[in-house]
């Protein structure tokens, strides 16, 4: 009340910042195999700022203040959502309330991510149990800096999701229990998308939650999709489909790495397009009913 609106914004735009200036310290780019215990303090430090920082810009996006998008990690710069189509024209949704393509798409994505499948998304179950695959797969250990490091990504990715639950809504009607049900995922996203036929136009947290993905799934952080990276997105979540063929889809063209430029375009297609065959209904998988 004392600042105004404009100096939240303010604050806002300087913690986004300060977040960047930490992780860019070297909590994604740190070497895969050190003993160095001050070094793995100083990760597990870098860590617990930035997921406090995140956190602050969050409940300042809770009050209507939008962050700018993808200035930390990998998306240095801010990610452009003025590309044209990969391939041919778009039919988006238009109405405010979601169109049952686009619940479908988005159970879809919550079944994805409900790994024991319980109706509720938490952090605590269905993304560590999937970081424990992460460690398997890739040969870390719970305290390697590789591994903590990457753990950071899922965590901002996490914070991002739910904050959406989070935002514009009542604080009297708001519940803050670090979990997300079906009917939340639902409602959260039909206040995100309406009245919205384009990314540029969505709320501050789904344009972050883009670029905190993509970062996500790049397991060694070279800034690219692979079709690695990709299977062992699918293995860690216990989601069983034909990989190769999905990431075939999504890499549109076919130099064997789904870009930056792809993924933004992919993510508009997911949450707006109306046309089933569109290559970016795929990012968490086959739909059935012939989505390939």
């Amino acid at each position: 009340h004392l600042v105004g609106l404009e100096g939240i914004r303010s604050l806002s735009l300087h913690l986004t910042h300060l977040i960047s200036a930490v992780e860019c310290l070297g909590v994604f780019r740190l070497p895969h195999t050190t003993d160095d215990r001050a070094l793995r303090r100083k990760i597990i430090a870098m860590s617990f700022v930035s997921s406090v920082l995140r956190g602050h810009v969050g409940r300042l996006a809770v009050c209507g203040c939008r962050s700018p998008v993808g200035v930390t990690g990998a998306f240095a710069a801010a990610p452009s959502f003025k590309h044209g189509p990969l391939d041919g024209r778009r039919t988006y949704a238009t109405d405010i309330k979601l169109t049952e393509f686009q619940k479908q798409k988005l159970m879809n994505c919550f079944d994805f991510y409900d790994v024991n499948k319980d109706g509720v998304i938490r952090f605590e179950d269905d993304f560590q149990a999937a970081l424990n695959r992460y460690i398997d797969l890739n040969g870390w250990t719970e305290d390697s800096p590789a591994y903590m490091g990457y753990r950071v990504r899922w965590t901002a990715f996490w914070q991002s999701l739910y904050f959406g639950k989070l935002s514009r809504v009542d604080p009297k009607l708001r519940k803050d229990n670090n979990e997300i049900t079906r009917e939340e995922f639902l409602t959260m996203w039909e206040r995100a998308l309406k009245d919205h036929t384009e990314l540029a136009k969505t709320p501050g947290w789904v344009q972050q939650l883009i670029p905190d993905l993509y970062k996500a799934i790049d397991v060694d952080g070279d800034g690219s999709l692979k079709l690695k990276d990709y299977e062992n997105l699918f293995k860690a979540f216990g989601r069983v489909d034909n990989v190769a063929k999905v990431f075939d889809r999504l890499d549109a063209n076919k130099d064997g790495q789904i870009s930056r430029t792809e993924w933004i375009l992919h993510f508009q297609d997911y949450l707006f397009s109306e046309d089933r065959d569109r290559r970016g209904n795929l990012i968490w998988g086959s739909l059935g009913h012939g989505s390939w």
